[in-house]
């Protein structure tokens, strides 16, 4: 019979994370990525607990917002992404929005506001249901659209392997071309981890290695 300790032990050092488990086995990743007509992504400040998609004063809303909408066949991809000190602004949000132009595009038309936070759940209804209402948030606008971003996931709540990854990679990408990187809550638990999200033409990199970083994104 194996005790406890024994089996404790035994997990510490055979332990191995899906993703590497996946990498070696040459899994192929295409087809993992979810297809969305809307990618709303709101910036949050940390740390995210297991309840922050029920508690949290805008994500909640916002996910209930999203469920309807799956309800009516729309299906949208709500994203958190960290603050960064660098560009970051203590007292707004940063919400970027991607909705698809027409049936067949080739990128997603984009839009990105910096807010209080107590304006993103109604600028979230004006993106989503309302766009009558959008005209009283053009004064939070931002001009990006030339903009490309790239979101790194780095959190380690839902799978650690971001973290253990993921932050790594974060890091040189932002020291290589000390622009605005995203890191971003993770999808669920993949063995593809940790992901890379290209915007606006949502291009998904698995098991990115860290030489990845050959683009500046985030760059005019």
């Amino acid at each position: 019979m194996i005790q406890a300790n024994d089996l404790e032990t035994n997990l510490e050092t055979n332990c191995r994370f899906c993703s590497l488990v996946s990498k070696a086995n040459g899994q192929d990743p295409i087809g993992s990525a979810g297809t969305y007509h809307h990618w709303l992504i709101v910036e949050i400040p940390q740390p995210w607990p297991t309840t922050i998609w029920q508690e949290h004063p805008i994500v909640a809303p916002v996910l209930q917002m999203v469920k309807a909408l799956r309800q009516q066949g729309v299906y949208v991809r709500p994203l958190m992404i960290a603050p960064e000190r660098d560009y970051s602004h203590p007292d707004f949000t940063r919400v970027l929005y991607y909705r698809r132009p027409q049936a067949c595009f080739t990128a997603f038309e984009k839009q990105e506001f910096l807010l209080p936070p107590s304006e993103v759940v109604p600028l979230a209804t004006a993106l989503l249901q309302q766009p009558a209402a959008l005209p009283q948030f053009e004064a939070y606008r931002q001009p990006t659209q030339h903009l490309r971003e790239l979101f790194v996931c780095t959190h380690g709540n839902v799978d650690v392997a971001c973290s253990r990854f993921g932050y790594p990679i974060y890091q040189q990408l932002k020291k290589t071309y000390a622009v605005e990187w995203k890191p971003e809550s993770p999808p669920p638990p993949l063995p593809i981890a940790p992901t890379q999200n290209s915007k606006p033409k949502t291009q998904n990199f698995p098991h990115p290695p860290p030489r990845l970083a050959l683009l500046p994104f985030r760059w005019p």
